[in-house]
């Protein structure tokens, strides 16, 4: 049996950061500021320093809670969360229910790996 192995949101962020800019040089389609823009959010996300935050204080015992914002981004592990949820809701809706349903995931060779050698064979 095959073990999954889990990628923490911290790890997906680093390679993000370490590989960006030379996927961008190798996929031209990709170096746009929209781009970098969703990916910037993506890494900034949850830093108070970069994203901002609120703080709150209890009335009754005094404690403080910083609460930092997030992107909102469908990019972004943690915020995507709202997003498939709407997803999953909106399609489970249109199931005929007693039909059996199958789930299947596709890959691409290496050679397809980038969009635009995709489109360039089309």
């Amino acid at each position: 049996m095959l073990s999954i192995k889990h990628i923490s949101k911290v790890t997906f962020k680093q390679i993000f950061i370490d590989h960006w800019e030379s996927f961008k040089q190798n996929c031209h389609l990709y170096d746009t500021v929209y781009y970098d823009s969703v990916i910037n959010k993506m890494i900034n996300c949850g830093d108070p320093e970069k994203m901002g935050y609120a703080k709150y204080r209890c009335i009754y015992c005094g404690s403080s809670y910083t609460i930092s914002m997030t992107c909102k981004s469908c990019f972004c592990l943690s915020c995507s969360v709202p997003y498939a949820d709407r997803w999953i809701d909106f399609i489970g809706r249109r199931l005929i229910p007693g039909v059996v349903y199958r789930h299947v995931v596709l890959t691409v060779p290496d050679f397809l790996g980038c969009i635009s050698t995709v489109t360039a064979i089309f």
